[in-house]
């Protein structure tokens, strides 16, 4: 199977995360994909900063939403975000709330699109 694998410069990740972060992109329900950078514009309306824990309760909320088997693609699909100026990164990290996380770190990501108050 061939793939069309390209690398960013300057170096965000290493190599390696480089391609596992693509390997969990690739192997991502496509639908889920689909919905979960929709939700990261809808939470980057919404807020002026947040987390993949945002995204997270986002997609939580549309019904029959699809699933994906592993959440490791939320990397690419932040990642995704970012090239695509709805979000810009910080210097800032901040332990996950979701049950079951551990309290893992997470980016916290400033928005491009958010809009304030109406």
């Amino acid at each position: 199977m061939a793939t069309n694998t390209q690398f960013e410069l300057p170096f965000r990740h290493s190599i390696e995360t480089q391609k596992g972060m693509q390997r969990a992109d690739n192997n991502a329900n496509y639908f889920w994909r689909k919905m979960i950078d929709a939700a990261i514009v809808a939470v980057a309306r919404r807020l002026p900063e947040l987390t993949v824990d945002d995204v997270v309760e986002e997609m939580s909320k549309i019904p029959n939403c699809p699933k994906t088997h592993a959440l490791d693609a939320l990397g690419p699909a932040m990642s995704r975000a970012r090239k695509d100026r709805i979000i810009s990164p910080t210097d800032r990290v901040v332990r996950s709330k979701r049950e079951g996380t551990h309290g893992n770190r997470h980016s916290v990501w400033i928005s491009n699109y958010y809009g304030g108050k109406s």
